[in-house]
């Protein structure tokens, strides 16, 4: 019983760490391609971070809504700065309510 116990709670805490590691690579990403010149045209080469993609992937097969919001508030940072407003569009409509979404389909016509 008390193995069983301690079994859960290291399972538990390795979920824990992998979320925090993850979440913490998606504002490293973010911080990187915002202050190191160049870094943003050569985004693969940030040695040992997880693409965006890939952090939303592993997001999705998770099941892991925090990290999915993360991964998506830090990749619009970085395309907002450099003026990409298509994508930040297209990843923003995944948080907005039908009543919003109805205004913004007015003022995109």
């Amino acid at each position: 019983s008390i193995g069983r116990a301690h079994s859960i709670m290291i399972e538990q805490m390795t979920k824990l760490k992998q979320n925090i590691l993850h979440n913490a690579m998606s504002s490293f990403r973010a911080c990187t391609m915002l202050l190191r010149p160049g870094a943003y045209e050569n985004a693969s080469t940030i040695k040992g971070i997880k693409t965006f993609d890939e952090l939303r992937q592993i997001a999705y097969n998770t099941h892991n809504e925090h990290l999915l919001w993360h991964v998506d508030i830090d990749e619009m940072l970085v395309k907002f700065w450099f003026k990409e407003y298509i994508p930040v569009t297209r990843i923003s409509e995944r948080y907005r309510s039908s009543k919003s979404k109805r205004s913004f389909e007015l003022l995109r016509r």
